[in-house]
This record gives C-alpha cells, sequence and structure tokens, in this order.
C-alpha cells in the first residue's frame, strides 16, 4: 500500500512542477533519491512519465497519463459540460473557442470549437503552453495560490514575442486585473499574430480546473469591443462552472 502511495504522490509532483528534476521531487515528496528515482523510473516503465530533457534529467506526464487524467478528471464531464457553450459563443462571436485545463507550470488544450472565419487561429488539441503567454493561460494562473504562481515566476518568464510579460512585478499587476476583472487577454503575447479573451472555469472550491478563450487573428481584435467579448467569455466560463457544479449537463 505504501508503494501505491508513494508513486501516485510523484504523479501528482510531477503533474504539479513538471518539467520536474529528481532533486525537486524527493525534496517534495519527502523520498530519498534513490527511492524517488526508483518511482520514477518504474513509472517511465509504465508509460505515465517520460524525460522531456536528459541533460539535465527534467520528468514530465506522457501523453497516456495525460489522456487518462482528461478523461478521468473529477470534472469528468468537462467537455461535456463546456462544448455546447463554446458552440455557442463561437455561434455569436464567429471566432475559435478553445478550452484549456492546468497542465504544471503551463496549460493544455483539450477541446476547440473550430470558428466560422475564412480566416482563423488554429491549435491541434494536446498542445501545451506556457501559463504566462495565452489568456487561457493568464486566466488559470490568475486564480491559482500565491505559492503556485511564484513557481511560474521562478521558472522563468521566457519571451514569446516582444509583446510577452516578461518581468515578475508586471505579471502580478496583471493578474491583480484580471481577478479584478473577470477575464485575461491576450494580444500577440504567445504568438505575434494571435489574439484572444479568456476567463478561468472554477470548482466549487474556487479553483481553476479549466479556461475557455475566444480566439482571433490581430487583425482582426477590436480593442473597443474587449469588455463586451470579456464579459461573454467570462459568462461562458461562469455557465460551465455551473454545470459542471450541479451535474445539470
Amino acid at each position: 500500500m505504501r508503494s501505491i502511495l508513494n508513486a501516485l504522490s510523484v504523479i501528482e509532483k510531477v503533474a504539479l512542477m513538471q518539467p520536474v528534476s529528481l532533486s525537486e521531487i524527493a525534496r517534495e515528496t519527502k523520498l530519498p533519491k534513490t527511492t524517488a528515482h526508483r518511482y520514477l523510473q518504474t513509472l517511465r516503465e509504465a508509460g505515465w512519465l517520460s524525460l522531456q530533457s536528459e541533460d539535465p534529467p527534467r520528468w514530465q506526464l506522457t501523453g497516456h497519463a495525460v489522456e487518462v487524467i482528461r478523461q478521468g478528471l473529477p470534472e469528468s464531464s468537462l467537455r461535456d459540460a463546456a462544448i455546447p457553450v463554446m458552440e455557442r459563443v463561437r455561434d455569436e462571436t464567429g471566432e475559435t473557442v478553445f478550452l484549456t485545463i492546468p497542465y504544471g507550470v503551463e496549460c493544455m488544450l483539450v477541446e476547440r470549437v473550430d470558428g466560422t472565419q475564412p480566416v482563423r487561429t488554429f491549435n491541434p488539441i494536446g498542445v501545451r503552453m506556457r501559463l504566462h503567454g495565452p489568456s487561457t493561460g493568464k486566466a488559470l494562473l490568475a486564480h491559482m495560490e500565491p505559492a503556485e504562481i511564484e513557481r511560474v515566476i521562478e521558472r522563468g518568464l521566457e519571451a514569446y514575442t516582444e509583446n510577452t510579460i516578461v518581468h515578475a512585478e508586471e505579471l502580478r499587476r496583471e493578474l491583480d486585473s484580471i481577478r479584478q476583472r473577470g477575464f485575461a487577454v491576450n494580444v500577440g503575447e504567445w504568438r505575434q499574430d494571435v489574439a484572444g479573451v479568456g476567463a478561468a472555469i472554477l470548482n466549487s472550491q474556487g479553483r481553476a480546473v479549466a479556461a475557455i478563450s475566444v480566439s482571433m487573428p490581430s487583425f482582426r481584435f477590436d480593442t473597443a469591443a474587449v469588455p463586451v467579448l470579456g464579459g461573454l467569455v467570462a459568462n461562458a466560463a461562469s455557465e460551465i462552472g455551473e454545470r459542471l457544479r450541479s451535474g445539470n449537463l
């Protein structure tokens, strides 16, 4: 029984901190390094973990693990709850709508409803993005615990475009603004030619379990429409959260 609990603890820490080193896993799980390494190798052989890099070795969940988690979330009806709302938002805006979930210091796209415009944004299901870039990532980050936010900052705020927020204090101010207005805005911060507005989907404990966004090419983004678009996305996120909490699917 202890071995199972230890293995689950290792998986949980990897999911939270990935990509993560052996030393970090040993510290967080309070296991000796040799023991932690044995669990990591066993979970790798079982297909749950993989090495993102060999030098230095850093561990992450595999696609298999992500798919199991995706299908077996406590919010297992997340996609069922979200898709009708996402389709309605797509119909109202004509733009692509994305659904993402937290994935350590990243977020992962788990569902997409394509827009109706001839030129529209696209990301494949399963793509991972750092939390400080896209609107869904910033919306998720804004609702995380302070220690989790600091962990993301400590990992480094990589510049993906000239608009990416790379300074810790600026990011903290941005997260405060997101919490106040209820939605995040990304104008060329993750991809130079893409803009989006996203909002977090909260569970009954007020924790962000997912986020929804409306995404469009930057040339079609109208800053004057942000309050309306932000309200639409925030209301959609709230409705999805309510559907999850009530089971009214």
